[in-house]
């Protein structure tokens, strides 16, 4: 019975999705292409790709909430001040992408946008996962079986089962946290990936809490950049200290740590 009620709410706590776009790359003046991709198991996705001026391109892989559109802001920054090309892509269930949201299909969905990157980004130009919240998982489980040239990490959990705990307390229970199906083990993934990885979090966030990303940045093999952003909450990190924030960013993808 505890069992069945763990799993009924599982997916409402895990999985927050809208479908509506709240706009589109052109209502904030970029140049874009929708991309439909099918993925293995027959379910159509929708995202974006928005060609950049330089060879650095960002596969962004957005949290457990909204849906491509709600990050029109980054995906703005991240273009006019790094020159990035993107890949932004809805996991099954967000936005335009059909299907019902879950681990295994957010990980298929993932390793179909990077094929769609692959088709699209400049030759020799450099890669970059960019995971953000429940996104930081299905990165680094991607950078351990097809390594990117860098992997950024942002108000990314160590798990769901850990921030289930940290969430409620009813779930500190040790017996009802391995009932849990969903896991992202973020922390798991990361300690296998052997690329340049950065941690950002904000200080202030309530949600997935400071020493949880810090276990994440200690979990990661060197060479390894940290930042955190002072009264930064969960969302919206870059707009608490866009120029702490972006210049950090560019630092790390100019000059990676070796």
């Amino acid at each position: 019975m505890i069992a069945r009620l763990i799993r009924w709410i599982e997916r409402p706590f895990v999985y927050v999705p809208e479908r509506t776009l709240k706009g589109t790359p052109e209502h904030i003046g970029l140049e874009y292409e929708d991309l439909w991709l099918d993925t293995p198991d027959g379910v159509r996705l929708h995202g974006w790709h928005i060609p950049g001026p330089s060879c650095l391109t960002f596969l962004f892989l957005h949290g457990n909430g909204g849906n491509i559109s709600s990050r029109l802001d980054w995906l703005l920054e991240a273009h006019r001040r790094l020159g990035a090309g993107i890949v932004a892509v809805d996991y099954r269930g967000f936005g335009l992408s059909g299907g019902i949201p879950s681990e295994p299909g957010t990980h298929l969905d993932a390793l179909t946008a990077l094929e769609a990157v692959q088709r699209r980004r400049p030759a020799r130009g450099r890669l970059v996962y960019f995971g953000r919240s429940m996104g930081g998982a299905v990165a680094a489980r991607l950078a351990v079986t097809h390594p990117p040239d860098a992997l950024i990490l942002e108000a990314s959990p160590p798990s769901i089962p850990s921030i289930a705990q940290y969430q409620h307390w009813w779930m500190r229970n040790p017996v009802l946290k391995r009932l849990m199906r969903t896991r992202y083990e973020t922390e798991k993934f990361v300690k296998q990936v052997g690329v340049p990885v950065m941690v950002i979090h904000g200080e202030s966030d309530r949600q997935v809490p400071l020493d949880s990303a810090k276990r994440l940045f200690n979990a990661a093999n060197e060479p390894k950049v940290w930042l955190s952003i002072r009264g930064a909450g969960h969302d919206r990190i870059d707009l608490d200290d866009p120029e702490l924030y972006y210049s950090a960013l560019a630092s790390f993808l100019d000059d990676p740590p070796a």
